[in-house]
């Protein structure tokens, strides 16, 4: 927005155009996203190709490459899965959107996109990686739920129930590319009404006035599954804010093969509109949309959103970078894999302090956390405490092998990088006694959101 300077400020309608200008100038560099091959190549199925390759020219066709084809039913995207090389020639190995046919006369490659996007793709745990709440989760009728990390299912008004559960790929399997461990299976028990899988991306000014594409990895149990691309525009709550703005993608008609599907979305803008009192509630969401009243099992691969109309097939992030995400909107001491519960049996990861003064003396200590939260506010967080060895949410003291006292979130302090808990402490609690506690802190958006 312009900032009033005296006769030096912009006018309005030059900066209208800068800003035009500038987002012209962005996404043609995102379109120049592929090199074109230029080399003889020759047709041999729907999923596959043969080139004549010289000396280390195959280092090109790497698995997880993007390609866009030219063919004759149009433009077509995928991913290369494998390469085989024979006698000079080269087979290519695809999965695609639509699958190639006879007349493919053109492949162009993706070049680097981390060169050309700040943010490669924008969801998180995009290839269900992780799990930290629990590995299957069945809604009750028509309640929103938060799933795998990042995720929520909406089964739908009028009694809708989901199943969301984690699924094992085989491991060398090459239908899915870039080996990913795990996929999401969907699977509608009971019918409702606009049922969903959906995420939320931070801030409704994410995208406002932009493209999107946006694609998956998917396969359907049986038959075939209508699926609507969406992007929704939450406006949060209090203050006025604006309703709901949603916005479809081109309906895909889901197979039971593993394909890729995708498609480009324009963000309305949000000039005019009303942001809720806090717009770090605010988010850009992503659904899925299913049919009403139908019942169905989908597996789901990969997700990609990622900004401009190019369907780039981004790889999975390094460990450690999608750990620190998922955690900012969910921590819990327990190990990765862990299900949080009650008497794991396991103090090694738990959170631990020394009893300073013997007896029911109250003690109270920071515990750092390994990033921060997406949101600061006790109010917005929910803390919730698990005894490692007994079924109690008290700390366990490990010296006496017994219950200490209760474990309480502190909210002196305002903070996302910590937070500060309390325990009570047991009359038996002896000096220099080690005292454990599993927790939990959740940040991520409310399910119904």
């Amino acid at each position: 927005s312009n900032s009033p300077a005296g006769a030096d400020f912009i006018n309005s309608t030059l900066d209208d155009y800068i800003r035009a200008h500038a987002g012209i100038m962005r996404q043609e560099s995102l379109n120049k996203a592929w090199i074109p091959f230029g080399q003889a190549l020759t047709y041999v199925s729907a999923s596959s190709f043969t080139v004549v390759s010289a000396d280390g020219d195959e280092s090109r066709w790497y698995s997880g490459r993007a390609i866009k084809a030219t063919c004759t039913a149009g433009t077509i995207y995928g991913v290369i899965t494998t390469t085989s090389l024979s006698v000079g020639v080269l087979t290519v190995n695809v999965i695609t959107s639509g699958g190639l046919d006879s007349g493919l006369s053109r492949i162009d490659l993706a070049c680097d996109p981390m060169s050309l996007q700040p943010v490669r793709n924008w969801l998180i745990n995009p290839f269900f990686r992780f799990w930290q709440r629990n590995t299957t989760f069945t809604t009750a009728a028509s309640t929103a739920a938060n799933v795998a990390d990042g995720w929520a299912v909406d089964p739908g008004t009028g009694g809708g129930i989901v199943t969301f559960s984690r699924q094992a790929h085989t491991l060398g399997q090459v239908s899915v590319p870039f080996e990913p461990t795990y996929f999401a299976r969907y699977a509608q028990s009971t019918g409702g009404t606009a049922p969903m899988l959906k995420q939320r991306i931070e801030d409704v000014r994410t995208f406002a006035g932009r493209n999107v594409c946006v694609a998956i990895m998917a396969k359907v149990s049986a038959g075939t599954l209508s699926v609507t691309p969406q992007v929704t525009q939450y406006f949060g709550t209090g203050g006025g804010a604006s309703a709901n703005v949603t916005t479809a993608g081109t309906a895909w008609t889901v197979t039971t093969d593993w394909r890729l599907y995708y498609a480009d979305i324009f963000v309305p803008s949000i000039s005019g509109k009303t942001i809720g009192i806090t717009d770090i509630y605010t988010a850009t969401r992503f659904d899925l949309l299913f049919p009403d009243a139908t019942t169905f099992t989908l597996d789901i691969g990969g997700v990609w959103f990622v900004e401009g109309s190019v369907p780039v097939f981004f790889p999975p992030r390094p460990f450690d970078e999608e750990l620190a995400k998922v955690q900012r909107r969910y921590y819990k001491t327990f190990t990765i894999d862990q299900v949080p519960a009650q008497a794991i049996g396991d103090i090694n990861s738990a959170a631990s302090h020394t009893v300073m003064r013997a007896g029911a003396n109250a003690y109270r200590f920071v515990f750092p956390l390994p990033v921060p939260m997406r949101t600061e506010t006790r109010g917005s967080q929910t803390f919730t405490a698990f005894n490692p060895i007994q079924a109690s949410a008290t700390w366990y003291n490990a010296t006496g092998a017994a219950a200490s006292g209760a474990a309480t979130w502190i909210a002196n302090h305002i903070a996302r990088n910590f937070i500060e808990l309390s325990n009570a402490q047991a009359a038996a609690d002896a000096l220099n006694d080690l005292n454990y506690l599993h927790f939990t802190l959740d940040s991520e958006f409310a399910a119904t959101i």
